[in-house]
C-alpha cells in the first residue's frame, strides 16, 4: 500500500476553502459597489434637499424684504372733495396711521364715519355744526375703505399716512381746536401738563392712550410711562386755545 500523501492544494478541503474565500470576495465587492451607490444617492438627495431649502430660504427673505418695503412706502391717497351727504369713492390705507384733514363750509352738522369696503363701520372720526377746519388721527388695518360724509356745505378730505416733517422735541406744544401732533419722547416717567380756554370737549389721546377728557376749561397734569424713545402720536379734540407740555 502506498502511504505517499498527496500534496495538499490537491485535497478537497482545499478546494473547498478556495471556492468560499472567492465567493467571498465576490459578495464582498458587490456589497460594496451596492454601498457606494447608497452613499453616493445619500450625497445626491442632501445636495437637492440643501438646493430646495436654499431657494425658499431666498423665497421667504424675497417676501420679508418685499413687506417691510410696502410698510415704508405708505398708500398714496388722492384727496376728496364735494358737496352735501356723500358715500365717498374707496381708497386704500396701509396698517399703521392715518392724518385726516377735513374742511366743512356749511351751516349745520358736518360729520365723517369711517367704513371699510364691507360696509362695516370702523370708525366716527369727527362730528361738528357748521364751519370746520382740523384734523384727526386714526388707526387702522390694511384694507379698502371710503368715507360716509354727512354736510351741508362743501367739504374736502385729505389723508396722510406719513410723519410730518413737524416733529416736536422740545416737550411742548400749543395749537387751537382739534389737531394733530408728533412728538419725540424719551424712554421712563414723563409728566403731562395741559390746559384747554375752550367750552367744548378737550380730549387728548397719546398713540391711542387717553390722556385727558373734559368739556370746558381745563388745567391738569399726569404722569405717565414711555416705554421707549421714539415719535409719538397725538389727537387733539378741542374748541379753544390748548397747551401741551411733557416734564
Amino acid at each position: 500500500m502506498n502511504n505517499k500523501k498527496k500534496p495538499f492544494y490537491t485535497r478537497r478541503w482545499f478546494n473547498v476553502v478556495i471556492i468560499v474565500f472567492f465567493i467571498l470576495c465576490v459578495v464582498g465587492a458587490i456589497i460594496n459597489g451596492n454601498m457606494e451607490a447608497v452613499e453616493s444617492n445619500k450625497i445626491d438627495t442632501l445636495n437637492e434637499n440643501n438646493n430646495v431649502i436654499s431657494e425658499e430660504t431666498e423665497s421667504v427673505t424675497a417676501e420679508v424684504e418685499e413687506l417691510e418695503n410696502e410698510e415704508e412706502y405708505p398708500a398714496k391717497l388722492e384727496p376728496l372733495s364735494g358737496t352735501g351727504d356723500t358715500a365717498t369713492k374707496t381708497f386704500t390705507l396701509n396698517s399703521g396711521f392715518v392724518i385726516v384733514d377735513a374742511t366743512h363750509d356749511g351751516k349745520g352738522a358736518f360729520v365723517l364715519t369711517l367704513y371699510d369696503s364691507e360696509a362695516n363701520p370702523k370708525d366716527l372720526v369727527l362730528t361738528q355744526i357748521g364751519n370746520y377746519n382740523g384734523k384727526k388721527l386714526l388707526f387702522v388695518d390694511k384694507g379698502e375703505y371710503l368715507f360716509n360724509v354727512k354736510a351741508d356745505g362743501n367739504w374736502t378730505i385729505q389723508m396722510s399716512q406719513e410723519i410730518p416733517e413737524e416733529v416736536i422735541s422740545d416737550g411742548y406744544a400749543e395749537g387751537n381746536g382739534d389737531d394733530v401732533i408728533f412728538m419725540k419722547l424719551n424712554e421712563g416717567a414723563a409728566v403731562f401738563k395741559l390746559t384747554h380756554d375752550g367750552e367744548g370737549a378737550f380730549v387728548v389721546q397719546g398713540n391711542k392712550r387717553l390722556l385727558v377728557t373734559n368739556i370746558g376749561s381745563y388745567s391738569g397734569s399726569q404722569i405717565q410711562k414711555i416705554e421707549k424713545t421714539d415719535i409719538y402720536g397725538f389727537d387733539i379734540t378741542a374748541d379753544g386755545n390748548w397747551t401741551i407740555s411733557i416734564e
